[in-house]
């Protein structure tokens, strides 16, 4: 969950912080612990994805790390949601178009547009609400930075405003490897690709309900086809009172530790 003050003319900011709990916890088990590992694994992998809708503030790519860019792109929507400031640059067929109306509903569309030197985004975000509570929904939408590959983004962000200080929460969703559909909310990610990612979320495993994910100094610098796949680092997951840890030891390669007993696996 995040907040920031609202004032007219807007100029808050936006704090992330983390949020807790669920309501349905599985019991972690020899059985089910490599299932979890994925879940936590694609939660992790998700989030990082997630944070990276976030685009703006920067004067070029070579800037800005993908996760140093995390909240300006959501703070430019949810600060300036009648007025925002958006543009293509060095992209004569890049498109913005502004498809809002009189009030909070409507959705900005964006087609091959560079926002800043060597970041283009694809897409749309759909936003609809009321003056007292919005929601911006990521539709098809990408983003590519420098000669990195282009990322989709699936990402919602709910919001309330009170008091005139607007309070969101941020939620996702991803297909795993495993063919199976994992939510992800509460989330909250620091660091960048060359000091690794730190994470925090909320994950529901479609079989096996919610776990809370603890994941530090995780890089990706596998290639194809473990691209999508930690290269180092370690999560922590917690369920039902019970917790487990997964460590990446190499790009196909993992550690899953329950009780004490440590089994090795690989993604292919």
């Amino acid at each position: 969950m995040y907040s920031y003050t609202r004032i007219i003319p807007i100029t808050g900011f936006l704090i992330l912080t983390g949020c807790g709990g669920s309501s349905s916890s599985p019991s972690i088990t020899a059985d089910n612990v490599q299932s979890l590992s994925i879940a936590a694994t694609e939660g992790a992998s998700q989030s990082i994805s997630s944070n990276k809708a976030n685009l703006f503030n920067y004067k070029t790519s070579s800037d800005v790390s993908t996760s140093q860019a995390v909240d300006d792109f959501n703070k430019s929507l949810t600060e300036n949601i009648y007025s925002p400031a958006f543009a293509c640059i060095n992209s004569p067929t890049g498109q913005f178009t502004d498809n809002f109306g009189t009030g909070p509903t409507g959705s900005y569309d964006f087609v091959q547009c560079e926002v800043t030197t060597g970041i283009v985004i694809n897409g749309s975000v759909v936003i609809s609400g009321s003056q007292s509570a919005f929601s911006l929904s990521y539709n098809n939408f990408t983003v590519k930075i420098g000669d990195n590959p282009a990322q989709e983004i699936d990402l919602s962000i709910d919001c309330e405003i009170t008091n005139n200080t607007t309070s969101c929460t941020k939620s996702s969703s991803v297909l795993g490897i495993d063919n199976r559909t994992y939510t992800i909310s509460n989330l909250s990610v620091s660091g960048d690709e060359v000091n690794g990612y730190n994470v925090t979320a909320t994950v529901t495993d479609p079989d096996h309900g919610k776990i809370d994910i603890n994941a530090s100094d995780m890089y990706f610098n596998c290639s194809s086809p473990y691209e999508d796949r930690p290269s180092s680092g370690q999560i922590t997951f917690s369920a039902g009172g019970k917790s487990a840890t997964v460590v990446y030891n190499s790009c196909n390669s993992y550690t899953v530790t329950l009780d004490g007993v440590a089994n090795i696996y690989s993604w292919l």
